[in-house]
């Protein structure tokens, strides 16, 4: 099952310390970010944190990824509370198997 590979990926790379959680954070490093970012929303994740990452990833090598997962499934994978965006390097390894994993779903947004 997608969902759940994807969820033991998402809690891997938060104990590898790769992950970034929440838009703010994910909006600094999209400006000082060259090579591009995975940026993966939760389901149900609401329209202001989806438009707030699209407006900044307009000229960066960035992609958005709609997950099948929901903000509280997320947040339960990454041991946080309300997550609803995460985001890590697009070169990772870890980066690399959640784009394999997804593409099998089909769920590519940008």
């Amino acid at each position: 099952m997608i969902e759940q590979e994807l969820f033991s990926v998402l809690g891997l790379a938060r104990r590898a310390g790769l992950l970034i959680i929440g838009v703010d954070e994910i909006n600094k490093k999209l400006k000082k970010n060259k090579e591009g970012l995975l940026v993966l929303l939760a389901s149900d994740a609401s329209s202001s944190v989806k438009r707030s990452v699209t407006a900044k990833m307009a000229e960066g090598q960035s992609i958005l990824i709609n997950i099948p997962l929901t903000c509280g499934e997320v947040s339960r994978a990454i041991g946080t509370t309300s997550t609803q965006i995460v985001a890590l390097s697009r070169r990772s390894g870890l980066g690399e198997k959640i784009q394999a994993l997804l593409a099998e779903g089909g769920n590519v947004l940008e």
